[in-house]
């Protein structure tokens, strides 16, 4: 089996081991980035670590996670991200003084009772001005929580908490 590495932390401090891919889901994500490609999208905008959870997200079906990985690709670019590498820009470097603040939405949960991250969105509204920076750090939680073999090939609990949402913006 192969490994995706991940520099997410488990609560206890240390990382999970890294997630494991069968040879089948390693030839199906080959074949959905030889799909994109063979569909026009410019490889510089294939991410490994997001392709692989759109794969599994999809659960193996090539034409779904091809689908799925160009609405994410599109969602991002409403906010002026244009590929992954735009999403983990200076975080990449240790550099959390943009995002990190926006990571104040998350609530850092731990497992369910069958081992799968839990992504806990506390709400209390964005400023459109910061709505970008949010979007960046969704993306991240969002892979980080997947950053577990449990989570990634079995899913996540996703709780959205509404009872902060009091600040209104641009209505």
């Amino acid at each position: 089996m192969a490994a995706l590495s991940s520099s997410s932390a488990a609560s206890s401090g240390a990382p999970p081991p890294p997630v494991e891919f069968t040879q089948e889901e390693l030839e199906c994500m080959s074949k959905v980035k030889a799909q994109l490609v063979a569909g026009g999208l410019d490889e510089a905008r294939i991410s490994p670590r997001e392709l692989a959870l759109t794969t599994l997200n999809s659960k193996l079906r090539v034409d779904d996670a091809c689908e799925k990985y160009i609405a994410w690709l599109d969602a991002i670019q409403v906010f002026g991200l244009n590929s992954f590498d735009d999403v983990w820009a200076e975080v990449t470097q240790g550099d959390w003084s943009l995002v990190g603040p926006l990571l104040r939405s998350y609530a850092v949960c731990g497992t369910d009772a069958m081992g799968r991250s839990i992504m806990w969105i506390q709400g209390g509204g964005i400023k459109p001005e910061d709505e970008a920076v949010s979007v960046r750090a969704g993306v991240l939680y969002f892979m980080a929580i997947h950053a577990d073999n449990t989570s990634m090939h079995e899913g996540i609990t996703f709780v959205i908490d509404t009872s902060k949402n009091d600040t209104r913006y641009g209505e």
